[in-house]
């Protein structure tokens, strides 16, 4: 009889164990798990690829917009007609139009004389768009009268948004710098009727 003793048993159990890992080694589902988990690396690493591109673009994109900013800022510091408490760097240096200093020239010609200022040209709330916490950090940043964003560029509006934590395009949505026109000039009327909603 077969597989009496100790050491058949244990030559069959090494026949066994030999047989087993023959088979496993010929079956074909060894590579099948070879080609998923080199699918799988691929996909990362072309994913870890696309994330990089992605990241390097977005640094570059942050790079031209802080570049940007800096020569917006740059230009409104070398406007002579820059409001006043704006430094070169865009930092606010404290200084405020004193209205006791300022002067003004009687124009020689009725065609050359500007439209009479509204007294209320320093609330800026009445401009659509701006309440009085905004006006607060426009006055900070030296913008103060309604002249001041009658003259803007826009330039100067990106600036300011991004200064002031607004969304992008907002000055330009709201017509800011026509507000302050219209006010400015005392067409009271028009503002109302056209910004108002009267």
């Amino acid at each position: 009889m077969l597989f009496t003793t100790f050491p058949q048993f244990i030559a069959l159990l090494i026949l066994f164990l030999a047989g087993l890992f023959i088979g496993l080694g010929l079956h074909p589902g060894g590579a099948k798990w070879k080609t998923r988990y080199k699918d799988e690396s691929d996909n990362y690493a072309s994913f870890r690829r696309e994330a990089d591109k992605a990241q390097r673009d977005s640094n570059q994109r942050i790079a031209a917009l802080e570049a940007d900013l800096a020569k917006a800022n740059e230009r409104l510091a070398q406007r002579t007609d820059a409001p006043a408490g704006l430094r070169k760097d865009g930092v606010d240096d404290g200084r405020r139009i004193d209205p006791n200093t300022v002067t003004t020239t009687t124009p020689v010609a009725a065609s050359a004389a500007r439209p009479a200022v509204d007294r209320d040209d320093r609330d800026l709330t009445r401009i659509r768009g701006i309440d009085a916490p905004l006006a607060r950090k426009l006055n900070d940043l030296g913008v103060t009268q309604f002249e001041d964003i009658e003259s803007f560029t826009p330039q100067d509006e990106m600036a300011l948004e991004e200064r002031l934590s607004l969304p992008a395009g907002y000055i330009t949505r709201e017509n800011w710098r026509e507000q302050a026109h219209l006010l400015r000039t005392g067409r009271h009327e028009e503002h109302a009727d056209r910004f108002l909603g009267r």
